[in-house]
């Protein structure tokens, strides 16, 4: 019974990592775009790279805040089950 709980705290410690992945990159993506377009460099075939930067930021900073979230309500639901179960 316990190596069912092992495996979910796993796969919980995994979405988390991947999730600060994601908004780390967001959060580049998006200085990268604020770089392209504070320095002048946004223009031309360089726009669309801009372009890219921000919907990257806004997608992977937005999804990886999402798997922080599920990441860390998967223990909860744990410690939940564990609790009810013992009543």
């Amino acid at each position: 019974m316990e190596s069912k709980y092992a495996t979910l705290k796993g796969v919980s410690v995994v979405i988390n990592v991947m999730g600060w992945i994601f908004v780390v990159a967001g959060i580049l993506s998006l200085v990268a775009g604020l770089v392209l377009l504070l320095t002048g460099l946004a223009s031309g075939r360089a726009s669309i790279y801009t372009a890219y930067a921000f919907g990257i930021a806004l997608f992977g900073g937005t999804w990886g805040i999402l798997m922080v979230g599920v990441g860390g309500l998967i223990p909860v639901f744990i410690d939940i089950e564990q609790n009810t179960r013992s009543l």
